[in-house]
């Protein structure tokens, strides 16, 4: 069983990320056909998302890839999704998380860190 993994990193110009811009995890399985990643990235450029990371791996057959993408942008992730799941190369996609979504965790759990803090302080 011989498995290729590429991952690819980018960041903007300036190396760092915009803060305005909400950051979506995504998997994807592919068929291994000539141009099949080519039309997946161009359809994500053309939405209007910028691509952070990129990691690609053959399934163990070499049929299909299974790619790990996450992707920045201001504009609401079902404009993506809804055109990735129409190219006929996609055969499964699955949006993991949003990082606002983690951002939002992390800050509940944070602020639930802090009431507890606060009511130990008063006690």
């Amino acid at each position: 069983m011989n498995t290729t993994t590429h991952t690819i990193t980018t960041q903007t110009q300036s190396g760092a990320f915009d803060d305005e811009k909400d950051i979506f995890n995504l998997a994807l399985t592919i068929k291994n056909i000539s141009g099949s990643l080519e039309r997946i990235i161009r359809t994500i450029r053309h939405r209007g998302f910028d691509m952070i990371a990129l990691n690609v791996s053959l399934n163990s057959d070499a049929t299909a890839a299974n790619l790990a993408v996450q992707v920045r942008s201001d504009r609401k992730l079902s404009t993506l999704t809804r055109q990735l799941e129409k190219l006929f190369d996609v055969q499964n996609l699955q949006v993991l998380s949003s990082a606002s979504e983690e951002l939002g965790k992390v800050r509940a759990e944070l602020n639930f860190d802090r009431a507890e803090l606060d009511y130990a302080k008063s006690a």
